[in-house]
């Protein structure tokens, strides 16, 4: 049944009414095709569907609408908005899907960015057009129909962006078989949505037949296979980022290719793993609960503790990071955990020219084979899965183990970590009969070659074959496409002739020939200006409109030669050259009668150059300077270009030496400073601006008269020799780049092991820094080489420690058992590999499943650590003890004085006293009481840093049994033992504080408090002996207890925590200055807490006569009389005493710990 919308005969709407009109339960529109101009395409084109889908109770539509060249656009818009609202009239509120089939799916689009009363929950789209410019230039001859539709130009903003479209469910669909269309527009549109709505789009590219037959299949003997049968159907598997289909094996459509299926050329194996196969080591693991299932250990069977052992071992495997060269301490620092991920070799010719396309996901190679190589990045479960089974399988086939960081397999790729890119190329383009020489990708994916064979090729990333072919008269050395228009391109030749391209009418619109050899050229960010690099090192800048030269410069360097017989006015060819919009750093603005480009205010033209000086040069178009000097690399004679990270924090580049090197790209500090001491005169104030032209021509060295300007590099404002260096290959490194950001984000939907394991503990922490995360690397033995940094490496030792008992699993490494999943790959990858598969697994888990390695203290016996302890105190002490007799005195002196009696003070502060001491009795004054400290350093520091370990392994013991000792952190239980193992070395060592204190308190020239002098340990001990018994060596024990425990409760702790909280935050790496900063926080708590009872103690300990009954007797009358900041008296005494000592005690003490270690290991070997 027809029903009429409007008065055109074409302005109707087909309805296919449903057999019970009472049981409706969804309506379906559909639009068709027929590039608005075909009149055989009508409403009646839905029929086979229509009638269909009517049988199961939905209600269907199909829009007719009035055509070209009778009406243009907007006007097929307007009646299918017509026609909307007229079955809106109809189906009022029902749930509706909307259809279209090729421009029908694009007046679907516009439908939808306007505001349709219908009420739609699915969008199924059919072999469609989504954006018009890029059908145009795919197919130049749609121009026709496409201008015949429109009105002057306006079709050129026919394109769909997500943020223009409502959110809803998108299905797409794409026939392979589509003899009109391409699936690349599907695929744009795909993207971009994916983006916005990565949860509501999904889409199926397979063979169903030619471009009508998508739609015309029921009437064919072919049905289109339906949705809900099982040989496919759309799922979302959750532990995956994307959708995918899922389908049987044997039931598979050998013509359906998905975006994530790759067929491999040269290999027979053109079917993915089962998706339930989870054995290899990249796949899915959910990371929350493993560590759930790590935290229950002890609550699962055997055969579970196993499979969690194993998860977690392949979670934790750690790679051989690359050892870097920084040249001193200003190089990057961010790259110390970088390791070898991949390597890939298909070619043993050299490998020039590496590229990524601006959307992350390819990476294109190309060398002296004439081939163009690109490269998928891994952006999904599936893709992951298969990367690693085919290595997997090649590696088992061939029966190498894997290679070493210098090394790879002679074909194929090395299985490594964490790979990046599939493990075949997604292309292989063959249309160059020599060497590329230069190679660039469009904002959509077309990619140009330039050759040593005088053409240049396009190509696209979803074709197979080569597009358009141009010849030139020479050499092509540089191809670039227009960065804001890719319809057009730059081609440059050996013959020094510059050509500027339009693709779509196969001509030259301009033509110009410069002075020299052409070597590098790049357009400027706007695309209005374009700069050229020349033979002999000048840089020509150029307007893109016309290529007329608009200004000139030369670089020299007056003390290299690149030749013998070169003179020294002449430069080094020109290897690399970009252009970057910065912030301008400069303090002038130079004019100059050249017209030069227009760049907005407050920003610079950072001009990047590499020559074959092994020099790299960053030059200035807003101030024509020459800002900064790179050196440190080696490039005397190849065609090397340095590369920016996507932040422009980071320079990087190959070279000759077979390593790659990264700078800072801009020191902010450096190039202000540098800036501010150019231009500025005697008195330092005056600036050279526009008003002082010849004042600046002075201070810059060069002239600005003439059209050609000429910098040396003496006058550099800064050099940056500050580099951190790789040695990334056996032969010359070719070219070295990092992957966008965009490359990362693709491989974090992927499950990749890094950034599962980054996000492990805290899902909402903030993300790493992707724009350095990946480099990729190439020589002139055919090797790709790709690099990444572990950013979860922090989070690997976490987990490590935190699980040590699931990893040390006894029966975590027995074989797999007949009939379970690994036996089940081991039988797919194929039986001869079966035994060694057996001996790898069984060697790969031993060597990765690492056990909490233990520090030196917690290896050594009891005794052991009593004398390491004791010695590593007794050090610190010899440094740190005329602190400690300052302290005394200040502490004695004023006693039991009101706060404003009159009373003499010598020691004002811990340096003047020092002084005082050493002025008044010389260095024996100040080490008085040594002997005795060291004697009680043995005996307190012994017992509590040798009994702590042992003291706090027993308690965890009894608190945590099912966990390793050593890696329980427990502020109680550390607490408890410092106060343990200090109160034990309190009672041992008290008498000889008691002849220490009253040692040291003792002067003949200044007197404070009660004065007792004793000619050595042995004397004052026999004397106290004698005068008060036995019990007079313990006099003050109680307050030597309270002190030592107050100190002892905090010291350990405080290390620790500040130790576990620096390396947790990835602020400091272990070594010698985590130690030095820890133990400073250690000594500042101790001081903190302990200074009040050492107060209480010193006098107690000092008195003569019953002064004090008792430490809470001391503390009352002290507060009583001095005030309560009586005790605090010495404390800067002991924040100088205490936090060397502290820090000297416990550097020493892991160095003693490790000397009575090689000590008992001797002792016990002889035995």
């Amino acid at each position: 049944m027809d029903l009429k919308y409007g008065e055109h005969n074409r302005q109707s709407v087909r309805v296919y009414q449903p057999p019970n009109k009472d049981k409706i339960s969804a309506c379906c529109i559909f639009i068709h095709g027929g590039a608005w101009r075909d009149p055989s395409n009508t409403a009646a084109d839905f029929d086979a569907f229509g009638n269909e889908l009517s049988k199961t109770g939905i209600i269907c539509y199909s829009v007719d609408y009035r055509l070209s060249p009778e009406i243009k656009h907007p006007e097929h818009l307007n009646d299918v908005l017509k026609a909307l609202k007229f079955i809106h009239s109809e189906i009022k509120d029902f749930p509706c899907c909307l259809s279209g089939h090729s421009v029908g799916a694009t007046l679907v689009l516009q439908s939808l960015q306007h505001s349709l009363p219908l009420k739609i929950m699915l969008v199924v789209l059919l072999d469609g057009i989504y954006d018009l410019p890029q059908l145009v230039l795919e197919y130049p001859d749609y121009l026709s129909f496409v201008t015949e539709a429109h009105k002057d130009r306006d079709w050129e903003t026919v394109t769909f962006e997500a943020e223009e479209l409502p959110q809803t469910n998108f299905f797409f669909v794409h026939s392979t078989a589509d003899e009109l269309l391409s699936p690349r527009q599907t695929k744009l549109l795909v993207n971009k949505l994916e983006r916005k709505f990565p949860s509501s789009v999904s889409s199926v590219i397979a063979d169903f037949g030619s471009h009508n037959s998508v739609y015309q299949d029921a009437k064919s003997n072919r049905p289109m296979p339906p949705l809900d049968e099982k040989d496919y159907s759309l799922t979302t598997d959750s532990s995956a980022s994307d959708s995918y289909l899922r389908y049987n094996e044997k039931d598979r459509n050998p013509n359906i290719i998905l975006d994530t299926d790759q067929h491999l050329e040269g290999t027979d194996d053109t079917t993915l793993l089962p998706v339930e196969q989870t054995t290899l080591k990249t796949v899915s693991i959910k990371i929350e609960q493993l560590l759930q299932n790590c935290d229950n250990f002890d609550t699962l069977d055997p055969n579970a503790k196993s499979e969690v052992s194993n998860q977690l071992r392949q979670l934790l495997v750690e790679p051989k990071y690359l050892n870097g060269f920084r040249k001193n301490a200003a190089a990057p620092k961010a790259f110390k955990r970088l390791f070898r991920a991949q390597e890939i070799k298909d070619s043993n010719e050299p490998i020039t020219n590496i590229e990524f396309s601006p959307d992350g996901k390819y990476m294109a190679s190309s060398g002296d084979d004439g081939v163009l190589r690109v490269y998928k990045v891994i952006s999904n479960l599936i893709e992951r899965i298969n990367t690693e089974y085919l290595d997997h399988r090649e590696h088992s086939s061939t029966n190498q183990q894997i290679a070493s960081d210098n090394e790879s397999l002679k074909n194929g790729s090395s299985i490594h970590m964490a790979p990046v890119f599939y493990s075949k190329p997604y292309r292989v383009f063959e249309g160059h009969s020599a060497k590329i020489l230069s190679l660039n990708w469009s904002q959509n994916n077309f990619i140009l070659t330039g050759s040593m064979d005088r053409t240049v090729n396009l190509w696209h990333v979803d074709r197979d074959q080569v597009l358009d072919s141009y010849e030139l008269d020479d050499f092509v050395t540089s191809v670039k496409f227009h960065p804001t228009d890719d319809r057009f391109f730059l081609s440059a030749t050996l013959s020094k002739t510059l050509s500027f391209w339009s693709i779509l009418d196969r001509e030259a619109l301009y033509k110009t020939t410069v002075s020299d050899l052409i070597t590098a050229t790049c357009f400027s960010p706007n695309g209005e200006h374009l700069l050229v690099g020349t033979f002999s090192g000048k840089c020509i800048c150029l307007v893109t409109r016309g290529l007329d030269v608009a200004y000139e410069f030369d670089l020299k360097n007056y003390t290299k030669r690149r030749h013998a017989s070169s003179t020294g006015e002449s430069g080094s060819k020109i290897t690399g050259i970009t252009v970057h919009l910065a912030k301008n750093y400069s303090p002038i603005v130079v004019p100059s009668p050249a017209p030069v480009p227009h760049i907005p205010n407050g920003m610079d033209w950072k001009v990047i150059i590499a020559r074959n000086d092994s020099t790299i040069r960053m030059f200035s178009f807003n101030s024509r300077s020459l800002e900064v000097k790179y050196t440190g690399y080696t490039n005397s004679s190849s065609q090397i270009k340095p590369h920016l990270s996507e932040d422009t924090r980071y320079l990087i580049s190959g070279s000759e030496d077979h390593w790659f090197r990264i700078w800072h790209f801009i020191d902010k500090k450096k190039l202000t400073q540098a800036y501010k001491d150019r231009y500025k005169d005697k008195s330092g104030t005056k600036k050279y601006l526009l008003s002082q032209p010849k004042e600046a021509e002075k201070k810059r060295r060069f002239s600005i008269s003439g059209t050609l300007d000429t910098f040396k590099d003496g006058y550099c404002l800064y050099k940056e020799k500050n580099c951190i260096s790789f040695h990334a290959h056996h032969s010359q490194c070719n070219d070295a780049v990092f992957a966008p950001i965009e490359s990362s984000r693709i491989l974090e939907r992927s499950n990749d092991s890094i950034f599962l394991l980054y996000y492990a503990i805290d899902p909402k922490r903030p993300p790493p820094d992707l724009a350095s995360s990946i480099i990729v690397s190439t020589d002139n033995h055919g090797l790709i080489s790709v690099f990444r940094r572990d950013f979860a490496y922090n989070i690997k030792r976490e987990l490590h420690s935190k699980y040590s008992n699931v990893l040390n699993y006894t029966n975590s490494t027995t074989c797999p058992k007949e009939g379970s999943v690994i036996a089940s790959l081991i039988r797919k990858v194929g039986p001869s590999s079966s035994r060694h598969a057996r001996s790898r697994s069984v060697s790969q888990e031993r060597s990765t499943a690492r056990p909490h390695k233990k520090s030196a203290s917690q290896e050594v016996s009891v005794i052991g650590g009593f004398f390491g302890g004791g010695i590593a105190a007794c050090g610190a002490v010899t440094i740190t003890n005329p602190i400690e007799v300052v302290k005394t005195r200040m502490q004695l002196q004023g006693e039991l004085s009101a706060k404003n009696a009159h009373v003499p003070r010598p020691y004002k502060n811990p340096i003047q006293g020092v002084l005082v001491v050493y002025r008044n009795e010389g260095i024996k004054g100040c080490q008085r009481g040594l002997v005795s400290a060291w004697i009680y350093q043995l005996g307190l520091n012994g017992c509590r840093l040798g009994l702590y370990e042992p003291i706090r392994n027993t308690l965890n013991r009894l608190m945590y049994p099912s966990r390793d000792p050593h890696t329980v952190q427990n502020t109680a239980i550390n607490v408890i033992s410092g106060a343990v193992s200090g109160a034990a070395g309190a009672t041992v060592g008290s008498p000889l504080f008691l002849v220490k204190t009253r040692m040291q308190s003792y002067s003949n020239s200044i007197q404070i408090g009660q004065q007792t002098h004793y000619r050595g340990v042995w004397n004052g001990l026999s004397t106290i002996y004698r005068q008060s018994g036995f019990m007079g060596l313990f006099q003050g024990v109680d307050a030597a207890i309270i002190r030592t425990a107050a100190g002892s409760s905090v010291q350990l702790p405080i290390y620790n925590f500040a130790k576990h909280e620096l390396l947790k935050n990835q602020i400091m790496e272990e070594g010698t200055g985590l130690h030095l900063t820890s133990s400073l926080f250690a000594g500042i708590g101790v001081s903190v807490v302990m200074n009040p009872w050492d107060v209480i103690l010193t006098r107690i300990y000092n008195q003569k006569t019953k002064l004090y009954s008792g430490p809470l007797d001391c503390l009352i009358k002290i507060v009583k009389v001095e005030g309560i900041m009586a005790l605090y008296k010495g404390f800067e005494a002991q924040i100088l005493r205490v936090a060397p000592h502290t820090i000297l005690c416990l550097v020493f003490m892991e160095q003693t710990m490790k000397l009575v270690k090689g000590v008992e290991m001797t002792l016990f070997s002889a035995f």
